[in-house]
């Protein structure tokens, strides 16, 4: 398809790398397994985004295990991994393993090619929920007051604008007001999110859309009869960037399992 570019949307990896891995998390031989089938794609995924929650425990050992995988993957494929942090990573770990910084510092950060800029913001918080710092936010607004040619997309953990249940909502960016009003100053094309492990596309009125992304180790269904249900799924979004513009599609890669049933209230106990 000509003037098409590529890329791969991953989140909640959930990496666990013990001998007893839970349901609801990656192992080694699940993600590589996943980066085997959208890299034999006829259209090459050009760059990986994981959008947080990129190991379970978050703990050191898991992180520097978690970089050595995705060093791998990446020489394999030719491709390039950015990921986000999220609610169950902790950063001082993180970067101890992935940046040499001893330092409780957010990852925040932004790349650009000639035809898609993509800027990284840190949520985690140490809680389930996300917040943003006033420092973070400043930054970001100078990110978007420098000028470019093509769209632009921010990459982070927490849904801003919320889900399909206000229940869940509950768990979501604190406080978004500062960030909404950046997004209706400055142009940005798309936001990508993870977090309720629910495959999402939400709108506002004067914002840009926000993609939710499904679990890469688990997906949650809406709600069917006052219920949620949870599913061992893998599920990626195959994301196509083309005239400027930012298409999203959610695939599932694998058998579905159900891992449990509750409502959104029991979701939050």
């Amino acid at each position: 398809m000509e003037n098409a570019h590529y890329f791969l949307h991953v989140t909640d990896t959930h990496l666990c790398f013990d001998a007893e891995t839970p349901d609801t998390c990656c192992t080694e031989k699940s993600l590589r397994s996943l980066y085997q089938t959208a890299f034999a794609w006829d259209h090459r995924p050009a760059f990986v985004l994981i959008t947080g929650d990129l190991v379970h425990e978050g703990t050191s050992a898991d992180y520097a295990r978690a970089k050595t995988l995705l060093q791998e993957l990446d020489e394999q494929y030719h491709t390039k991994t950015y990921p986000a942090l999220g609610n169950h990573d902790i950063r001082k770990n993180f970067n101890s393993a992935f940046r040499g910084l001893a330092s409780d510092q957010p990852l925040d950060y932004c790349e650009q090619t000639e035809w898609l800029r993509w800027i990284v913001l840190d949520s985690s918080c140490g809680q389930v929920i996300g917040q943003l710092s006033g420092s973070q936010l400043a930054w970001l607004e100078q990110e978007l007051c420098k000028p470019t040619d093509c769209p632009t997309i921010l990459a982070l953990h927490h849904p801003v604008y919320g889900t399909t249940t206000a229940e869940t909502d509950a768990n979501n960016l604190a406080t978004p007001d500062r960030l909404i009003r950046l997004l209706q100053d400055h142009p940005v094309d798309g936001i990508l999110c993870g977090h309720s492990h629910e495959a999402t596309l939400v709108t506002e009125q004067g914002l840009p859309p926000q993609f939710v992304g499904a679990g890469a180790a688990s997906a949650a269904l809406p709600l069917i009869q006052g219920r949620v249900q949870f599913r061992k799924q893998c599920w990626i979004q195959f994301c196509r960037v083309q005239d400027k513009r930012l298409y999203w599609s959610p695939l599932c890669l694998d058998r579905s399992k159900l891992l449990a049933n509750m409502t959104p209230q029991e979701m939050l106990e």
